[in-house]
């Protein structure tokens, strides 16, 4: 940004004596005189032109221009959805590592000696370990998922931004102060720290999860939905799932805002209008002082300025919702079940949409009902340290299951008005949901408004994965299989690589046997919904899904066996042979493909030359990371084989310095 502060301000910087007993005063002073005789003086701006017996009002555009600057960096840059959707994401990731997160000390390694080392790739690289430390729990899977997107600048899009002009018009709370001015502030502030709090973040947590259920169309409409809440809250014996819903954290879908505190910076310059009126800006246009009629006219521009600067900053205020770019996609349960049931997908993109905004109503509702239940626990706890522990614990059970309650009926009511042809309701977000909503990779018309590098570049048919999979020895591919045939799949090369391979990952074989077993299995779409289920509270499940997921061998985890049973290269041609036969098995794309032949033998010299430099136990690691870089793009999520990234990578990661 080409903007600078200028300078020429500083020139009307005075000293302005002061005594605290005068009329013109600092009211924030808590200076103490003792001697009536000794002068105070104080900074200040010089709003009189003594030489001309006027208002310097340049001065103050010169004033509000510095807030100016400041909105402008905030918006451009600090605040930009971009961003915070990267902060949620991390946020997030964090949150579902729980106690496996590492400590401050960790990562910033203060105590060591190469602490000035630790970059963002060696933060991240600190995450993914401790994720492949513990994999096999659902939670730790989740956060490593998010880390590579972030890893990728994958982010998430939002589904619902509120601005805060908007949220303050919106959202009421009780106690508001009287002066309109400060209303919105208020509310703002009170929003924000009752959507941040621990009070209600187990509700929003829930119900993030369940739209990201419904959004994946495992509900089928939104009365699904509800009848499914329902059951949280209105079983007798149900504890163990309720006990379940509060603890859930989902991955794809983010609540996010920040305290508008961080925000907005009152106009507290200190400006003198002679020696009588010393004063902050933001302080002297409350004044009802007669001043002077020379300085009417300045007073009433600062007074105007501010209201400005309120404005801008309570509409650079956001309340976002934040989803995976997966969930504007129509989905591989909802590509399976219209290839079932027969159904036109011409249409999925139009009835996504209509989930979609389904899902922003739930929202909404959801922060309506918050903001309901919080007026009323005002009127419970009137002292503002009584608010403040009440926010900074948890919710029990009976009050998680209250909201629930509330939330539900509230929506429907709110449906009912939404469906009258004479609802005036303005809308509260700013986000078109149309411009992200997209179909199926393989038809690129419809997945024209995909913005993930992965849904958008997914265009090979799993014909050859699925007829690999027939002959495979991995029980869950056979069992995936046999429920494709059970449920009548009837084109199973509808499905890209990347969503087979995802169906493989999300299979569950030991509670899927398990759930088999039960009075609940059918033959039937549930046998497929079940894999999008594990880990979520759904009343007919309960019981048969493990804590810690067993899993099958992954694919990669194969393959690295295979390499530990091969003789590893050593010398130029061993290495460029290998390289050869790796690309053949994984560089599908043709110019990925073409630039990396045309690179090979600078490759191939600089990995025998720094095997030279290893000792021998370290080649076996060499060659399995090379192997898991090669994974990542033909999976399409690193998208790095070329030849200066893959040498770089190699030498700061080998090659140790000649001081070592």
């Amino acid at each position: 940004m080409n903007r600078k502060i200028d300078l020429h301000l500083l020139n009307y910087y005075v000293l302005v004596p002061r005594k605290p007993d005068s009329e013109g005063q600092d009211d924030h002073s808590n200076t103490k005189m003792e001697d009536s005789d000794i002068k105070y003086y104080c900074c200040a701006i010089d709003l009189q032109d003594q030489k001309r017996g006027t208002t310097r009002v340049s001065l103050i555009n010169d004033i509000f221009r510095l807030l100016d600057l400041r909105h402008e960096i905030h918006e451009k840059a600090v605040m930009h959805r971009v961003v915070h959707s990267a902060i949620a994401m991390l946020s997030r990731a964090l949150l579902l590592l729980g106690d496996k997160k590492p400590r401050l000390n960790e990562l910033i390694q203060l105590e060591k000696l190469n602490h000035a080392l630790q970059s963002e790739d060696t933060f991240f690289q600190h995450l993914l370990n401790i994720c492949e430390e513990n994999k096999g729990l659902l939670h730790i899977e989740e956060a490593r998922r998010i880390l590579l997107k972030l890893i990728d600048r994958r982010v998430y899009r939002p589904l619902i931004i509120i601005p805060g002009d908007r949220a303050g018009e919106h959202f009421r709370f009780s106690n508001e102060p009287s002066n309109e001015s400060e209303k919105t502030e208020f509310r703002l502030r009170t929003l924000a720290t009752i959507l941040d709090s621990k009070y209600y973040s187990s509700f929003l947590l829930f119900v993030s999860a369940c739209i990201e259920k419904y959004l994946q169309g495992i509900f089928d409409t939104d009365n699904d939905f509800c009848n499914y809440a329902k059951k949280i809250y209105e079983g007798e014996n149900n504890n163990n799932l309720v006990d379940q819903a509060m603890a859930i954290i989902p991955s794809r879908v983010i609540i996010w805002t920040i305290p508008y505190k961080q925000l907005y910076k009152d106009p507290a310059v200190m400006v003198s209008l002679g020696e009588k009126y010393l004063y902050q800006i933001d302080t002297l246009v409350t004044k009802n002082n007669d001043f002077p009629s020379e300085h009417t006219s300045a007073i009433e521009q600062m007074k105007n300025s501010i209201r400005d600067a309120n404005s801008k900053y309570s509409a650079l205020w956001k309340l976002y919702v934040f989803i995976s770019d997966g969930l504007f996609y129509t989905g591989i349960y909802n590509k399976i079940k219209d290839n079932i049931l027969d159904v036109n997908t011409n249409s999925a993109i139009g009835q996504h949409e209509k989930r979609l905004d389904k899902a922003h109503d739930l929202i909404i509702t959801a922060f309506e009902t918050i903001n309901e239940d919080w007026n009323k626990c005002c009127e419970h706890y009137p002292l503002v340290k009584d608010k403040k522990n009440l926010l900074e614990r948890h919710a029990d059970n009976e009050k998680f299951k209250n909201l629930i309650e509330k939330w539900i009926p509230k929506y429907k009511d709110e449906k009912k008005y939404k469906e009258n042809p004479d609802a005036t309701k303005g809308a509260l977000s700013t986000v078109n949901i149309s411009h992200y909503v997209h179909s199926h990779p393989l038809q690129e018309e419809q997945g024209r408004n995909c913005r993930d590098i992965r849904y958008k570049m997914d265009y090979k048919p799993a014909n050859k994965s699925y007829s690999e999979a027939k002959n495979s020895i991995n029980p869950k591919e056979y069992e995936l299989l046999s429920l494709f045939k059970n449920i009548g799949l009837k084109d199973p090369s509808i499905l890209t690589e990347l969503e087979f391979n995802h169906l493989i990952e999300l299979f569950d074989e030991e509670a899927y046997q398990k759930y088999k077993l039960t009075k609940n299995h059918s033959d039937g779409m549930d046998n497929l919904r079940f894999l999008w289920l594990s880990g979520f509270p759904w009343p007919e499940y309960e019981g048969i899904k493990p804590e810690k997921v067993s899993r099958s061998p992954r694919k990669e985890e194969l393959q690295q066996t295979e390499l530990k049973l091969q003789i590893i290269p050593q010398t130029y041609s061993e290495i460029g042979n290998w390289l050869l036969r790796l690309a053949d098995k994984r560089l599908k794309d043709k110019r990925v493909r073409e630039r990396f032949d045309e690179n090979i033998d600078t490759i191939a010299g600089t990995i025998e030359g720094i095997l030279k430099s290893l000792p021998q136990e370290s080649h076996q690691e060499v060659f399995s990371d090379l192997e898991q870089r090669f994974l990542n793009e033909s999976r399409l999520i690193f998208n790095d084989i070329k030849e200066d990234q893959i040498i770089y990578t190699l030498k700061r990661r080998w090659q140790k310095s000649d001081d070592k």
